[in-house]
């Protein structure tokens, strides 16, 4: 397949994946919703997972296999992952603590749900579950799931940028960010992030491993500072920051490297 008909085609799965989602947003606010737990807020998580449907049936592709859900393969580099994800959600948190960038406050609202209020354990269960349905499937099922798999034949660096910069450019119409610099730090984190997940889709050869380290990922940064913690530094603190750039920046690098080499190796062979 050639390089302008594959970017063509990720131009339109961004474009087309905006467009479901911002039609979902719309749709959510006839109905009354109460924030993060709440089901309803991430409904538009679901754009690029009706745009990809709509790519698969146009081109009559096998979805199991197109989109990777299948069996993983190396198991040990998703373990491997998530610890290094974990301690720079949690390494991320004590740096922000140690500098006064976030002071400790107990918000009680983070696990509020329809009026009822859950214990940090049963809210952080709701929490996960949720975002293992929507920042897990919702979103991979397209970006590591039915795009990488148009791009994983391109050279790494490639795959790269243009896999992490589509799924960070989706996101920009639904953040409230106050000035452009924040966005542009979103897409650094989307690229640092996007690297581990894209590494390990190639590596186990499944979407299914992103779908379960991006929901993880996105759960640590949460639970370990939202409810505990109110942001002092907008700019060191909150979301995005500095601080995880800074603290994320060398998984990022490793697994780039990594995933360089060992595409090399591949297409040498």
């Amino acid at each position: 397949m050639n390089r302008v008909r594959v970017y063509g085609i990720a131009l339109l799965l961004l474009i087309t994946s905006i467009g479901f989602s911002f039609l979902i947003f719309l749709l959510r606010s006839k109905f009354n919703y109460v924030g993060y737990l709440d089901p309803i807020y991430h409904l538009f998580l679901f754009g690029p997972t009706i745009a990809a449907l709509i790519f698969l049936a146009i081109g009559r592709d096998n979805i199991l296999q197109t989109v990777g859900l299948n069996k993983l393969r190396n198991i040990s580099a998703v373990v491997v992952a998530f610890i290094l994800l974990f301690l720079a959600a949690a390494l991320s948190t004590l740096i922000q603590y140690h500098f006064g960038f976030i002071r400790p406050e107990n918000n009680e609202g983070f696990f509020r749900l329809f009026g009822i209020q859950f214990s940090p354990f049963s809210g952080s269960l709701i929490w996960l579950s949720l975002l293992l349905i929507h920042a897990g499937f919702a979103e991979e099922f397209a970006w590591r799931g039915y795009l990488y798999s148009r791009l994983k034949h391109f050279p790494w660096t490639e795959q790269v940028l243009l896999i992490n910069t589509i799924w960070a450019f989706w996101h920009f119409p639904f953040m409230r960010f106050s000035n452009v610099e924040q966005y542009f730090l979103f897409w650094v984190q989307c690229l640092e992030f996007g690297t581990v997940l894209v590494y390990a889709r190639f590596k186990t050869g499944s979407s299914i491993s992103a779908m379960i380290l991006h929901p993880f990922t996105v759960f640590s940064l949460t639970v370990l500072s939202s409810p505990y913690f109110s942001v002092v530094n907008s700019g060191w603190a909150g979301w995005p920051n500095y601080t995880i750039a800074i603290v994320f920046l060398p998984i990022a690098v490793y697994y780039f490297v990594k995933g360089q080499h060992e595409t090399k190796a591949i297409s040498a062979t």
